[in-house]
């Protein structure tokens, strides 16, 4: 067996020993389960609620009078961004940047509705991820 094994061997029956380190290790599995639950709820209602007015703006842009097409892209729509496949584990700038957007003609318009311009600052604080309940560790102080 070489130094490492018996090195890596030895540490581990000592943190073993050491009832600090394995209700830090028991801590730690917890908060991760509790974030990616807590996250996959989140993820999953906004994935709902993001099809649920989209699928209200296109009924509504169909509900149009027929006119001239030019005429009716003035109207406008809202689309929405849809979440990205790892938005559970990390949703990134989605809450400062927004996720829907008006389209209309001859317009440049911005992303809508993010979270922070719509909430308190607590907000700024961010969300249970899994990724956070990582961020305790001493190397990212």
């Amino acid at each position: 067996m070489s130094a490492t094994h018996l090195i890596a061997r030895d540490e581990l029956r000592l943190m073993a020993r050491n009832r600090v380190a394995v209700i830090a290790l028991v801590l730690l599995v917890l908060l991760t389960l509790a974030a990616v639950l807590s996250s996959w709820s989140h993820q999953r209602g906004i994935a709902e609620l993001r099809t649920r007015h989209q699928q209200v703006a296109a009924a509504a842009f169909k509900a149009q009078p027929d006119r001239h097409p030019h005429r009716m892209v003035h109207y406008g729509t809202f689309i929405y961004r849809p979440l990205g496949a790892l938005a559970a584990f990390d949703p990134g700038v989605d809450a400062f940047t927004g996720n829907s957007m008006f389209l209309e003609g001859h317009r440049q318009n911005s992303a809508n509705f993010g979270d922070v311009r719509q909430s308190s600052l607590l907000v700024r604080f961010g969300q249970l991820t899994p990724p956070s309940s990582f961020r305790w560790s001493p190397h990212y102080c």
